[in-house]
């Protein structure tokens, strides 16, 4: 999930500064909601206690979400409205790393 994170803050950084096609945030954004849809399975058939599985729902929510916003930003050629979605993204996988260091998710 950190790995999809940072290629879609990469994606999104390099789409607003006109450096890749929309098509390929679209597809970028495709393929991570596919990866966070699976480990949003895998959280909610944990059997980690909810204090440890419950941050880690909702950062692939919002996650998700912040996905979403990109996707939406590159359909409409909104460079503009994707400039905080990607410091979004930014902020999420942090929040990642944070949680797997420690120790509450595999590094996916």
């Amino acid at each position: 999930m950190g790995s999809w994170l940072a290629a879609l803050q990469m994606t999104g950084e390099k789409w607003t500064a006109n450096s890749v096609p929309s098509r390929f945030v679209k597809a970028s954004v495709e393929a991570a909601c596919g990866s966070f849809a699976d480990a949003a399975r895998e959280a909610a058939q944990s059997s980690a206690r909810p204090a440890v599985r419950d941050p880690l729902r909702r950062l692939i929510a919002e996650s998700r979400a912040a996905s979403d916003l990109l996707r939406r930003a590159a359909a409409a050629q909104d460079r503009a409205s994707a400039l905080p979605v990607v410091q979004r993204l930014a902020a999420l996988r942090a929040r990642f790393t944070a949680l797997a260091q420690a120790g509450q998710v595999g590094e996916r």
